[in-house]
């Protein structure tokens, strides 16, 4: 199996994706992510699944009727009860491993190191300590989820700027005008996707 996981990096709106997007096995995007869609030759037609953080989860089927749904928790959902957990899982309905996103979340931490000097557009939030963000971006989690839940033979991540390159530029849903991204760790990031496809045995490459 093939899928492909949707980014919203600026190199969307500079290539032309959608019908490769479209030719894969399981497209799986991310957030609210309805808005991309008005742009098929950029972004494609297809969406097999949307995944997004609990802060959001509930309203993923509002924004995107008809898919399947991954829903992750990060460093801003550690006190979610697991009743709470487990319904959602039934009434989203979605897929939860809030186990997995623990185990993985602790590793990027573990990798972080003193970080480089923050671009004027990033800014720490309640989510960051001395050394940054401190959970993985939804693009990680949506790449170690389709490991999980898929085991598909490759992954291909395209639009992941900042991640394939380890540095920081702007999201074509936020707009280059955005002025308050989050201090992701985007150095580390780069470094564990080879890891986290080691860890499911599957090949990972950008488009």
């Amino acid at each position: 199996m093939k899928a492909i996981v949707v980014g919203h990096g600026p190199s969307m709106l500079r290539n032309f994706h959608g019908e490769l997007i479209d030719s894969y096995d399981v497209v799986i995007r991310q957030k609210r992510c309805e808005e991309t869609l008005k742009h098929p030759a950029q972004f494609g037609t297809r969406t097999d699944i949307v995944c997004g953080s609990w802060t959001i989860g509930h309203e993923l089927p509002k924004h995107m009727p008809g898919c399947d749904y991954w829903v992750f928790l990060d460093s801003r959902h550690e006190s979610v009860p697991p009743e709470e957990i487990q319904r959602a899982r039934t009434e989203i309905p979605a897929q939860i491993r809030p186990w997995r996103c623990r185990e993985w979340n602790q590793f990027y931490r573990d990798c972080r190191t003193p970080p480089p000097k923050w671009d004027k557009r990033q800014e720490h939030k309640e989510t960051s300590d001395e050394y940054g963000h401190t959970h993985m971006s939804a693009g990680l989690h949506t790449l170690m989820y389709a490991g999980e839940f898929l085991h598909p033979n490759r992954v291909t991540l395209v639009g992941f700027d900042n991640v394939r390159t380890g540095t920081f530029t702007w999201s074509v849903t936020r707009g280059d005008g955005w002025k308050h991204y989050p201090d992701h760790r985007w150095d580390v990031e780069h470094k564990i996707v080879p890891i986290i496809a080691q860890r499911y045995q599957m090949m990972v490459d950008y488009a």
